[in-house]
């Protein structure tokens, strides 16, 4: 009996361990898409086609990110259709030089992520330094008008899931003053990236470690234990009324 016990107490270890014994690791780029944010791909604002193929160049890793503002005149940007056509305004004319927009995503004043430059691509956003780089532009022009609290909740949101997608160090994201000469991106944004940096809002949680679903785990411990219990009452002696003989 003793044995028949810690065959099964073995048994119930070893169900509770497997899964973390023999599981492979989390892979980065498994990271899932945060619920709270919105994509809007390239292809639902501009054409999938990049402008000037011959002038673009590989992104072969991912190390860093930049932020920018547009500064552009302040216009309204309180519709989709006003808010498609300031980021077309801005490809068409980065078109004119480059291959084609040069920021990878765009964070729009409510908050939403946008797509911009595929990111297999090298952007176009810092002069000398778009190796690596993701080039994130915040929509509107923050020497004039302040960042609502949407598009910058939306905006850290992002940097945090770029960051455990591509485990990229909390010290390589950096807005484009502290790259290079200009006012990019601009006096208020500017203010609230360094309040935010001492905040801790650009920080992230350790990523898992194991690639398992665990509430598949969880259904599996609970059929599991089933079967244990039904293993004790078998071994147990049956309750009926019938005495054991002396």
């Amino acid at each position: 009996m003793v044995l028949i016990l810690l065959s099964l107490v073995a048994g119930v270890l070893f169900w509770i361990a497997y899964p973390i014994l023999f599981s492979p690791p989390m892979d980065p780029a498994d990271t899932p898409w945060p619920g709270e944010l919105t994509l809007i791909e390239r292809a639902e604002w501009g054409e999938e086609e990049i402008s000037h193929p011959e002038k673009i160049d590989p992104m072969v890793s991912v190390s860093r990110i930049t932020i920018h503002h547009d500064g552009m005149p302040p216009l309204p940007m309180k519709t989709e259709s006003q808010i498609k056509s300031r980021i077309v305004s801005i490809r068409k004319s980065h078109s004119k030089k480059y291959a084609d927009i040069g920021y990878h995503f765009i964070i729009d004043p409510l908050g939403r992520v946008w797509e911009g430059r595929p990111i297999d691509f090298q952007g176009a956003h810092v002069q000398g330094q778009n190796e690596n780089n993701v080039g994130i532009l915040f929509l509107g022009n923050t020497y004039e008008d302040k960042p609502t609290e949407a598009a910058l909740d939306g905006m850290f949101r992002f940097i945090r899931y770029l960051r455990l997608r591509f485990e990229i160090d909390e010290d390589q994201i950096k807005t484009h003053r502290e790259l290079a000469q200009t006012g990019c991106p601009g006096k208020f944004l500017q203010e609230e990236i360094v309040k935010a940096r001492k905040a801790g809002k650009l920080k992230v949680a350790p990523p898992p470690i194991f690639a398992f679903d665990s509430d598949e785990y969880i259904k599996r411990l609970q059929k599991f234990a089933e079967k244990v219990i039904e293993a004790f009452e078998e071994l147990m002696p049956e309750k009926s009324g019938v005495k054991s003989a002396p």
